[in-house]
């Protein structure tokens, strides 16, 4: 064998030992990153861990502990601590609990920090809101917490997980007065109140004039009480009478909070539309509630009010009738041919009927005013074109004595009536559609031909059929 030959064994020899060698070391270092990634891993502390620890902290209460009552407020505060911080913030599982109403009023946990034996605390508290409508025990089920925070040993990586607070119980009672008495509908509060107030007078005096009949006037209720959601705040029952009727708008609710406090809005708009003259009483409003600073029943009162419509209520119209009865026959005398005359002219239906056009003549706002009233139909806010109506109405005569409401029971179209519910249903209630731009002027046109014929003094004859129930 040639040297040559000899020296090109020697240097593959040599090649393939080399890179065995290679081979050898890349594994080693490979196996050696390996078990370095799975020790670091390792390491790495999980959520439990760091709650053995005492180095992650959760806790859950409920107060008040004792002597809770029926609908009374109760706060379920969930408190989770670290000794590094948080790396996100804290999720609160969804739970449902029978027979009473759980709100979370605040979307975000309130982040504070303390020390403890030298060492700071970082940490988040929700605050859940408990309102149990029955009396007996009550159980909070386990609640999931999803928590992410700081790594202590790599203060750049985070620890995610989830912890769970502990069942808790909580018992509640029915005061034994509420049992005695049968009261049915009242509220557990720290502070309740009610007031009320009118856009009008509610009695003529030297500066206001007195509410006529087709007025309305419009009363605010509002009810406030600390502790309590709004939900939870009872109705106001506004019921019609004989010549006023009552209109109840849809009540605003409101919930607020003001320093940790708790309290609950209820405003209610009720429209009263005065029909026939008179005096009027508004009852008074009697509420009840537990008192839970003193663990008392209480009732809170808004007192009556009386409502005096048209001239004949007004104080006015006592002098007037004392004087006039007081009075010399002469006056009584030239009263009855005065009396005697108009009767004689109601009875002749041209002279009626040449006054009417003299009326139409000297008042012929009226019926701009009634052209302006269906050309701006629909408005913005029914109640107010309502009462624009209602005042177009009071240009005519005797026509326009009777209330509107009495007039449309004798007329012998019934869709007027119906009519004038649905548009005094829309402006000042919540379960009525709108009148359409052809029913309303189908309507006024209607109205206007009706009080027409009663200044003349002819009878209304068939009917015109609504367009829109035919």
């Amino acid at each position: 064998m040639s040297a040559s030959k000899i020296g090109g064994h020697t240097l593959c020899v040599l090649a393939l030992i080399l890179s065995f060698s290679i081979k050898a070391k890349t594994n080693t270092e490979s196996s050696s990153v390996s078990a370095s990634l799975t020790e670091e891993a390792d390491t790495t502390p999980s959520l439990r861990q760091l709650l053995s620890n005492d180095r992650v902290r959760i806790n859950s209460w409920v107060q008040p502990s004792s002597k809770t009552v029926v609908g009374q407020q109760l706060e379920l505060n969930i408190e989770v601590a670290t000794s590094s911080w948080f790396s996100g913030g804290t999720r609160i599982g969804r739970f449902e609990l029978d027979d009473a109403i759980v709100l979370r009023r605040n979307k975000f946990a309130v982040n504070s920090s303390r020390r403890e034996e030298g060492q700071s605390w970082s940490v988040q508290l929700w605050t859940i809101t408990i309102y149990p409508q029955r009396s007996g025990s009550f159980t909070i089920p386990v609640i999931d917490v999803h928590v992410s925070v700081a790594n202590p040993e790599n203060p750049s990586a985070a620890i995610n997980g989830l912890l769970q607070t502990e069942q808790l119980q909580f018992g509640v009672t029915l005061p034994e007065v509420i049992y005695e008495k049968s009261i049915s509908h009242w509220i557990a509060s720290s502070e309740f109140t009610i007031s009320d107030e009118f856009d009008k007078p509610l009695s003529a005096d030297r500066t206001f004039e007195a509410i006529n009949v087709g007025d309305a006037i419009r009363r605010t209720i509002t009810l406030r009480a600390e502790n309590v959601a709004a939900m939870m705040l009872p109705a106001i029952d506004a019921r019609s009478t004989q010549g006023l009727a009552a209109y109840s708008r849809p009540a605003r609710l409101e919930d607020r909070i003001n320093r940790g406090t708790y309290f609950a809005i209820r405003r209610e708009v009720i429209s009263y539309v005065a029909e026939n003259e008179g005096v009027y009483t508004l009852p008074e409003i009697i509420l009840h509630w537990w008192n839970t600073q003193t663990s008392n029943l209480e009732q809170i009162v808004l007192p009556s009010h009386q409502l005096h419509v048209g001239t004949a209520a007004s104080d006015s119209t006592v002098f007037q009738a004392n004087y006039f009865a007081r009075t010399s026959a002469y006056w009584l005398t030239l009263a009855l041919v005065l009396a005697a005359f108009a009767y004689l002219l109601r009875k002749s239906v041209w002279v009626q009927r040449w006054l009417y056009v003299l009326k139409r003549l000297v008042y012929r706002e009226s019926q701009q005013q009634k052209c302006r009233l269906i050309r701006t139909y629909p408005s913005t806010d029914p109640a107010i074109h309502v009462f624009k109506t209602l005042q177009w109405l009071e240009t005519y005569g005797p026509g326009a004595r009777q209330t509107v409401r009495a007039q449309l029971k004798d007329h012998p179209n019934p869709d007027l009536l119906r009519l004038f519910d649905r548009m005094m249903q829309h402006a000042f209630g919540d379960n009525a559609s709108p009148l359409s731009h052809q029913e309303y002027s189908f309507f006024i046109d209607e109205i206007d031909r009706s009080l027409y014929r009663v200044d003349v003094g002819i009878d209304n004859d068939e009917p015109r059929l609504n367009p829109r129930l035919t």
